[in-house]
C-alpha cells in the first residue's frame, strides 16, 4: 500500500523563490501549494491541513511567526509539521528552542535535498502527535 503524496503549503513573499521551491517540490512527486502571504496561506491551511506549513519568517502583514502560532493553536492542525524559512541565521537560531517550529532551514534552502528533508519530517511529526 502506498501512501499519498505529501501535501506542503509554501508561503514565500519572493516570488522566484516561491516557484522555485514549488516547482521543485512537484517535480518530486509532493503536492505544494504557494502563497506570497501569511493571511492568504491561512485560510487554505485552516480549510485543508496540509502535512507541512513551509513559511518564511518575515513577511508583509503576517509573518511566519504569526502564521506559526495560529497553526500550533488550532487543534484540528496538531499533526501539521512547521518549517521555517530565514535568510537571517541568528532570527533562526532564535526559534530553535522555543518548539514552535519542527525544522528552521536557512535560505538559500538547498533544493536537491529538500523533498527528502521533509518526507522524513512528515513521519517525525506524525510520531509527535500518536506519542502524546
Amino acid at each position: 500500500m502506498t501512501s499519498s503524496p505529501m501535501t506542503i503549503v509554501v508561503i514565500e513573499d519572493h516570488a522566484d523563490s516561491l516557484e522555485m521551491i514549488c516547482e521543485v517540490l512537484e517535480l518530486r512527486g509532493l503536492v505544494a501549494h504557494g502563497f506570497s502571504s501569511g493571511a492568504a496561506a491561512w485560510a487554505a491551511i485552516a480549510q485543508s491541513a496540509p502535512d507541512v506549513v513551509m513559511t518564511d519568517l518575515r513577511m508583509g502583514t503576517m509573518s511566519g511567526i504569526e502564521l506559526a502560532k495560529l497553526v500550533r493553536n488550532e487543534p484540528s492542525l496538531d499533526g501539521v509539521a512547521l518549517v521555517a524559512l530565514s535568510g537571517d541565521v541568528p532570527e533562526l537560531q532564535r526559534h530553535q528552542s522555543d518548539g514552535l517550529f519542527d525544522m528552521l532551514l536557512a535560505k538559500p534552502v538547498d533544493l536537491v535535498e529538500l523533498p527528502q528533508r521533509l518526507e522524513a519530517l512528515r513521519g517525525r511529526r506524525a510520531a509527535r502527535v500518536v506519542d502524546r
